[in-house]
């Protein structure tokens, strides 16, 4: 773990994670940038929606015999509603993501293989895709605008920024193609979970949950 002083607060921010590259300031709301020698402010970060995920920071749980803590949260917005993708930490210091949509969790990890793929604009629901090897179906395309954040993440974000995302099954399997950073996209495989098949704790509390769900903390200032 590495902490650092927030360059607009001075508040102390944690790194837990080597590969984190921004995290946002829990007292002011600012984006904190990181590189090898010295962090920068890099404007305020929208305070995210409350929703009705139990899933908060620090949540803990175990994947594959690994333990993990919820690390960092992007919120998401497109056509149909809100997802959140919470930025999972395991203790062998790999990273990975849960997906949470409507009380759905899918948790994915980054996989090689991006190259090949059509671009996003070809993309349609119900088109056959080969992807590493294996034939899926393209189940959802998505636009989505990130709204806010929390936590440390492995690449910067922020107002402006777009998830251009599909995702795609093949019997219990699925994959999330990431167009966001260009036309090539980012491969993340994974399976879908529950949060008891992932032994979570320290979890929102119902009466936590209903009591702050649909209300703004903040906003981008």
């Amino acid at each position: 773990m590495q902490n650092v002083s927030c360059p607009s607060c001075g508040a102390q921010v944690a790194f837990r994670s080597h590969a984190s590259v921004m995290a946002v300031c829990e007292f002011c709301k600012t984006t904190v940038l990181k590189d090898a020698n010295s962090v920068k402010d890099a404007g305020k970060m929208s305070d995210v929606l409350a929703d009705y995920s139990p899933i908060q920071i620090g949540t803990a749980g175990k994947f594959g015999g690994q333990d993990f803590t919820v690390i960092g949260r992007i919120q998401l917005r497109y056509s149909a509603g809100l997802w959140n993708e919470w930025y999972l930490l395991f203790d062998d210091g790999h990273d990975a993501w849960l997906g949470d949509s409507s009380g759905l969790f899918v948790l994915t990890t980054e996989r090689p293989g991006g190259k090949g793929l059509p671009a996003f604009e070809q993309l349609s629901v119900g088109r056959p895709c080969n992807i590493g090897g294996k034939p899926y179906t393209a189940a959802e395309i998505r636009t989505a605008d990130c709204i806010g954040g929390q936590g440390e993440l492995p690449f910067r974000v922020g107002e402006g920024w777009q998830a251009r995302v599909a995702d795609f099954r093949s019997g219990d399997s699925f994959v999330t193609l990431d167009y966001s950073d260009g036309e090539t996209p980012k491969v993340y495989a994974g399976q879908a979970v529950t949060l008891e098949s992932l032994q979570c704790q320290l979890l929102r509390e119902d009466d936590q949950v209903q009591a702050s769900a649909g209300r703004f903390r903040g906003k981008v200032s």
